[in-house]
């Protein structure tokens, strides 16, 4: 009894994970429910430290989480793939943050021992890379959750050849539930991949089977229909899935369009309800609780298609979610961060997301003063500009409160026909575009060198600057679609000549600022990433000076049909149009 005499008498009661930290005159007192509430007890302390220093207040901290469940997920099959250290990186910033799952979204990069072809061409993880992370989530208290595609999205598996006999259909998208052969290379997958895991549970995804039902499986899905045949390729893969101990999660978006069936679901199964939208859709997340089911809330981070992360859509869907969850019984969230459109916006970028939806997923609704508290942690005392910077590129998304463009007039937006230019976009919200981008860049170029996360202040800093181009293009776009109606009106040729004139000259200028982002942006990937996907990134990002000197030369072309036809010739109508001309361009 002599050891422990310092204990107090009034120990606390402390509902799982959760903690207790005592500071008094003469003790400083950790206390947790269990191994991972001791573990957050350290994390909130360190940040207490990391705020006050050595001058410690007395006080009494008791908290435990409202979500059993707090994960991320990284998409790291459609564009990079991070390097063990990067992901060891993100692991670490996860736990401080309270994260307790981790998941890294799979469709072909892996490297099968038996099927070494699959992931070769693609810098693809190796089974040693997932034992070294899954130890390091270990060591933390995060349960690393293998995550394969295993049923839509296999666009890169049944291109190949040897694998190409198992497509639903010609678009080679989805695996088809009419072949045996399908269920013999899922088990032969998941013999290889499931032991590099210790989690009990396995993401087989299966979402956005588009092409299901359209070719092999026609005549199943005629006698049984479509949602059934889709839950019969669930239980299938159940049942592979649980020769190596496994309980499986899948996302929850097909099965939504067969509510009848959803009281079928196992209930040793974990429904995955995605929705990224702002205002998220409660009737979805209803269904399932109402059939009594286990199910995830997910959200996302919104960085994917774009440079800048679409923040304030973010902030909304997972706090929006995150009470859904809790008002319908969710039993964890899971916050997503997509590759779509070839994940060509940068780790560092994510941070903030995953901070805010540890937060919410901790305790929703209490996300007030977060901007304040998250950059003082992490980017340290100068953290407050970090994070006026990142409000004022906001902006550039959503420049009044009334005007949402989102990703739209970036910097893949065609110069000629994009309707935001037309319809959406006034004369003021470019402006607070243009106000909202350059701030950032000034207030993020004063911060180099100056916090604790320097690459991220310089990841941060080429999407500002990508904004910023986007938004000189909207903003000399605007003007210029006025004016040339206002001159197709008028047939006015003079008018004509001296507006191509001075676009062709801005547009110039605009395309040679774009095409110096690739070489600038290259060292940024390699920094966290594997090289494979990055080439493809480049050449996207070169589409948009191709594009800009396309739009030019269609302008100069338009004034020599005018002069020979004496019209002033329509704007071209399709995104697509100035394509074949970026093709000559770049033939010389």
């Amino acid at each position: 009894d002599r050891d422990f005499a310092w204990l107090p008498d009034d120990l606390p009661t402390l509902a799982p994970q959760g903690y207790q930290i005592r500071i008094t005159p003469e003790q400083v007192l950790l206390m947790g429910a269990d191994a991972p509430g001791l573990f957050y007890a350290v994390q909130t302390f360190g940040q207490l430290l990391d705020q006050v220093g050595k001058n410690l207040p007395t006080l009494t901290i008791t908290d435990a989480p409202v979500y059993p469940v707090r994960g991320v997920m990284l998409d790291v099959s459609r564009g990079k793939v991070p390097t063990v250290d990067t992901v060891l990186e993100i692991v670490a910033h996860l736990a401080s943050w309270k994260i307790n799952q981790f998941q890294l979204y799979i469709e072909h990069t892996f490297l099968w021992p038996s099927h070494p072809d699959i992931g070769k061409k693609y810098d693809a993880l190796t089974p040693e890379d997932l034992l070294t992370i899954d130890a390091a989530c270990a060591d933390r208290h995060i349960d690393f959750v293998p995550n394969l595609q295993s049923f839509g999205h296999q666009g890169h598996l049944l291109q190949m050849k040897q694998y190409a006999h198992l497509a639903e259909t010609d678009a080679r998208w989805t695996l088809s539930p009419a072949e045996p052969g399908t269920y013999t290379l899922l088990d032969e997958f998941y013999q290889e991949f499931l032991p590099n895991f210790r989690s009990p549970l396995f993401n087989i995804d299966s979402d956005e089977t588009w092409d299901l039902g359209k070719g092999k499986s026609l005549p199943m899905v005629e006698e049984k229909g479509l949602g059934r045949v889709y839950l019969e390729h669930i239980l299938r893969v159940r049942e592979l899935a649980a020769r190596y101990g496994r309980r499986i999660m899948f996302w929850g978006d097909i099965i939504l369009h067969s509510p009848e069936l959803i009281p079928d679901i196992p209930d040793d199964t974990i429904v995955l309800q995605w929705d990224y939208a702002e205002y998220p859709n409660e009737a979805h997340v209803r269904q399932f609780a109402d059939a009594g089911k286990a199910f995830y809330v997910c959200p996302g981070v919104s960085t994917w298609s774009a440079f800048f992360p679409r923040q304030q859509q973010a902030r909304g869907n997972i706090s929006r979610l995150a009470q859904l969850g809790v008002q319908y019984g969710a039993c964890g969230l899971l916050n997503t961060d997509w590759g779509d459109g070839g994940h060509y916006n940068l780790q560092g970028l994510s941070y903030y997301g995953y901070a805010f939806g540890a937060a919410e997923s901790w305790r929703p609704g209490s996300t007030e003063g977060f901007d304040q508290t998250f950059g003082r942690l992490f980017y340290g005392p100068d953290g407050a500009a970090v994070m006026d910077a990142m409000r004022a590129l906001e902006r550039v998304e959503r420049p009044l409160p009334e005007t949402t463009v989102m990703d739209v007039p970036t910097f893949h937006m065609g110069f000629l026909q994009g309707p935001p230019y037309r319809d959406t976009l006034t004369q003021e919200a470019v402006e607070a575009m243009l106000t909202g981008a350059g701030h950032g860049v000034a207030l993020l170029k004063r911060q180099q060198g100056r916090t604790r996360q320097p690459l991220v202040i310089e990841e941060l800093l080429i999407a500002a600057q990508q904004d910023l181009l986007s938004a000189e293009k909207a903003a000399l776009a605007v003007p210029f679609h006025r004016q040339y109606t206002v001159v197709q009106a008028d047939n006015d040729l003079g008018a004509l000549s001296a507006l191509v004139r001075e676009t062709g000259h801005q547009l110039r200028r605009l395309a040679k600022k774009a095409a110096s982002v690739p070489e600038r942006f290259a060292p940024l990937w390699l920094a966290r990433a594997r090289e494979a996907g990055l080439a493809d990134v480049l050449e996207y990002q070169l589409e948009v000076p191709n594009e800009l000197e396309a739009s030019a030369e269609w302008l100069r072309h338009a004034l020599r049909t005018a002069k020979r036809t004496g019209l002033v010739p329509a704007l071209p109508e399709r995104d697509d149009n100035w394509r074949p001309k970026v093709a000559k361009i770049q033939q010389g």
